[in-house]
């Protein structure tokens, strides 16, 4: 008996043109539950400092792959980088997260998440489609500032020429450029079993 490969097709977003076939690697966002931690007074600035060394590292981490970005796919596809980049300079966002920390005493990873989740609450009310959408990128951004806080470094990739990233989008972009593909497609989606 011999044994078919069955072909599967997914339709996404193409951050490169043409048609891709290859072998697919599909990436989840790691995104772990975040807790509430009440920090003593006295802790209160050494978690200020862990807020303030996680959003250089954040900022680091997407210069370096806005730069990439430039130098492998050009301009018009590292654009988004600078949004971020400008989403971690914010100062009402970082006072946000700074009062979070320092007046409700509660940990960095808290204080991320009641400030973003507050951001994104207002993005469906706009009604603007395209702006309405870029409460994903606030998302993005959101993890990235988590990940940061967790300690973890970006995790690079040794993907083959044919891989074929199935991911949410900003994952996808975000591997797929650091990794130095060629290109790569997203899946848009909860990334649940089944879905193509």
């Amino acid at each position: 008996m011999t044994e078919q490969s069955q072909e599967m097709r997914y339709q996404g977003l193409g951050v490169s043109e043409g048609v891709v076939i290859g072998q697919v690697v599909r990436l989840h966002d790691g995104a772990q539950p975040v807790y509430r931690r009440r920090i003593s007074k006295a802790g209160v600035e050494a978690e200020r400092q862990r807020f303030k060394d996680a959003l250089k590292l954040a900022s680091k981490q997407l210069t370096s792959i806005k730069e990439f970005a430039e130098e492998r796919l050009g301009r018009d596809h590292a654009y988004i980088f600078d949004a971020h980049l400008l989403m971690l300079e914010d100062e009402k966002l970082t006072a946000d997260i700074e009062h979070q920390i320092t007046d409700e005493q509660a940990n960095a990873e808290w204080a991320v998440k009641v400030a973003g989740d507050r951001l994104l609450s207002l993005y469906p009310e706009i009604e603007d489609e395209y702006l309405r959408a870029r409460g994903s990128d606030v998302e993005d951004v959101m993890q990235r500032l988590l990940t940061a806080l967790s300690g973890v470094e970006d995790e690079t990739h040794d993907l083959s020429d044919d891989a074929v990233i199935v991911a949410m989008p900003a994952i996808a972009v975000s591997v797929g450029v650091a990794g130095g593909g060629q290109g790569c497609r997203t899946k848009r989606g909860s990334g649940g079993e089944g879905e193509q």
